[in-house]
Order: structure tokens, then C-alpha cells, then sequence
């Protein structure tokens, strides 16, 4: 757990931004799809979940390069 949380305070700002709007906009998402029980919005809110924190650490791995 420590070097998830040494990860994050080592990200650049905007990383930090894309990161937490991309979890804020899942959880949006996937409440959105509970409630309304529309399959899409629940799984567009999957895919943000998983995809913008993935890309958020693909795209910093590459940072020092």
C-alpha cells in the first residue's frame, strides 16, 4: 500500500487531475447505471475505472523518458 501512495505523491499535477477525474467520473457513471439500471452507464463506468488510472500509470511510467 505504501507504494501505491509513494506513487501517487510523486505524480506530475495534471496526472493527478486526470487521475481523480477519471475515478470521480466512473463512480458517476456506475451510480448512474445502479440507479437508472442501464447496463451501459454501468459498464462505461467499468471501463473508466479501469481505464483512466491504468492510462494515468502507463502515461507516467513513460514521464522520464
Amino acid at each position: 500500500m505504501q507504494q501505491y501512495v509513494r506513487w501517487y505523491v510523486e505524480l506530475e499535477p495534471f496526472y493527478k487531475i486526470m487521475l481523480i477525474g477519471s475515478v470521480f467520473l466512473a463512480m458517476f457513471a456506475l451510480v448512474t447505471g445502479m440507479g437508472t439500471e442501464n447496463p451501459v452507464f454501468f459498464l462505461l463506468g467499468v471501463g473508466w475505472l479501469v481505464v483512466g488510472p491504468g492510462a494515468v500509470w502507463l502515461l507516467s511510467r513513460f514521464e522520464g523518458d
